[in-house]
């Protein structure tokens, strides 16, 4: 159900039906005053004039916004149809890899880690490293109780 706001444009009162809300309608009314006051002041055109005036600058602005949205749903659609086509080419060179490994290990005959493999097997290592030294608490205490036997 539309709203009825009472707004001042150009010094008349009007009452407007709206489907937007009443603020909304309030801005877009004080935008339009805006103009028509802008238009009087360049101009001394008479009300009628000024808001004539008014309308075409803001049409001017609507129009220019409409194609400036035009212009960046079409970057939209080009970004979206190059991240397609990126995301169909890394799927490709996937694939190609994947065969090509297939293919060197069938020649070799040996099995490829993957990449996180060899990172793990270093780790243990140098995990097994730590557990195979003694900390330096347990090598002192080994030296005291060697120092306790000899005496």
């Amino acid at each position: 159900m539309p709203n009825r706001i009472s707004v001042t444009i150009a010094g008349q009162q009007y009452t407007i039906l709206a489907e937007e809300n009443e603020e909304y309608t309030r801005q877009v009314a004080l935008r339009a005053d805006s103009k028509i006051r802008e238009a009087r002041e360049v101009t001394e055109a008479s009300p009628l004039n000024a808001a004539v005036l008014a309308a075409l600058n803001l049409a001017d602005e609507a129009t220019k916004a409409e194609r400036e949205v035009r212009r960046a749903k079409g970057e939209i659609v080009e970004r979206e149809e190059q991240i397609k086509a990126i995301r169909e080419e890394m799927m490709r060179l996937v694939q190609e890899n994947s065969d090509l490994r297939d293919q060197l290990q069938a020649k070799v005959g040996m099995k490829f880690e993957s990449s996180s493999e060899p990172e793990q097997k270093q780790e243990e290592k140098t995990e097994q490293k730590a557990e195979d030294k003694p900390s330096a608490e347990s090598q002192k205490e080994n030296e005291k109780a060697k120092a306790e036997k000899k005496s």
